[in-house]
């Protein structure tokens, strides 16, 4: 029996497994690792305890069970590192115990070491810790492989990208309950269109899906009834942003509102008709899998989704609206 630790943690009371990628991937992991045979995974909680957190779905961890870090480190012979980052003295207390430490990247920590090294306020300490390996997912590969490679001077994986319905599924009944559902439904002729990019590095921005919904709007403005921009609500104070949208038709007649962060199948299923996305070097990511498991139609520019009806070339706008207006026109026929 291998006995394999998954690192979690968070000190944000108001919990959601909706606020960011590193959460979902620490939890597909866990609910893979521990359906294999011979596999023995603890899911080591390094942050406030459980029952702590404000969670949106009461019984979300239902079936995952969560351990502390004592009880289980001299039991471990892997540790995967996830999410959070460990201090010198915890991996050298488990490295002196024979456990193998894996680093596992599931972000473009290329570009975000270069955002926050040269244009954040506030720094954050790299920590170099003694890992024996280090895992990559595809789409960051490009970026981040070498880099990482040659910094920690240990050999690096790229390992599948994966994705589970779990949470998906929850969710699912809480929005039955308001008589909602998850699944796409032909709603109104006049779209409402959705674009849900993070804004929070430059790879996954609202800029490219905004100025495709502007150009769709400005060759059929009778197709739209709203364009959301979620994840934007903080720029509305941001007169470099404003200056932009300001000039813009769909800002003019009130179509475009920008929103904060919400959880994505309510989202989905209260408001979205249609979903405008946009990536650099960012070919796969949880929201792809959410909205196409649900049936949505989706603009987007990866190389690594095979839909080509709704693919746009990479920062190709003209090519963007042609799809955008296609899709809003005929999608229910297919």
């Amino acid at each position: 029996m291998v006995n394999i630790g998954i690192t979690f943690g968070t000190m944000n009371k108001d919990f959601s497994i909706w606020n960011n990628s590193f959460t979902q991937n620490i939890f597909f992991l866990y609910l893979l690792l521990k359906d294999i045979p011979n596999f023995n995974v603890y899911l080591i909680n390094f942050g406030l305890p459980i029952e702590e957190l404000d969670l949106d779905i009461p019984d979300i961890f239902n079936d995952i069970k969560f351990h502390n870090f004592d009880d289980v480190k001299k039991d471990l012979n892997v540790l995967i590192e996830i999410g959070i980052k460990l201090s010198y003295d915890v991996i050298n207390e488990l490295k002196n115990n024979g456990v193998k430490i894996v680093l596992y990247n599931i972000e473009n920590v290329y570009l975000s070491d270069i955002e926050d090294i040269f244009y954040s306020k506030y720094n954050k300490t790299i920590i170099k810790n003694d890992y024996d390996e280090i895992w990559v997912l595809p789409q960051h590969e490009k970026m981040c492989y070498s880099y990482l490679n040659t910094f920690y001077n240990k050999p690096v994986y790229t390992v599948p990208f994966i994705w589970s319905d779990y949470f998906m599924l929850k969710y699912k009944p809480l929005l039955n309950k308001e008589g909602l559902d998850l699944e796409y439904i032909h709603k109104k002729d006049k779209k409402v269109v959705v674009i849900f990019e993070s804004n929070k590095t430059i790879n996954r921005s609202s800029l490219c899906p905004i100025l495709i919904a502007e150009k769709a709007y400005n060759t059929n403005p009778d197709l739209f009834n709203k364009i959301i921009v979620l994840n934007s609500y903080q720029f509305n104070n941001n007169y470099r942003f404003l200056s932009f949208v300001n000039n813009l038709n769909v800002k003019k007649k009130n179509i475009i509102t920008f929103e904060n962060r919400y959880i994505t199948p309510y989202i989905l299923a209260k408001y979205t008709d249609i979903v405008i996305t946009h990536q650099w070097d960012c070919n796969l990511n949880y929201l792809y899998m959410d909205v196409l498991y649900n049936n949505y139609p989706m603009i987007h520019n990866s190389d690594k989704i095979n839909i080509d009806y709704y693919k746009y070339g990479n920062f190709d706008i003209d090519s963007g609206a042609k799809k955008l207006i296609s899709s809003m026109t005929t999608h229910n026929t297919l």
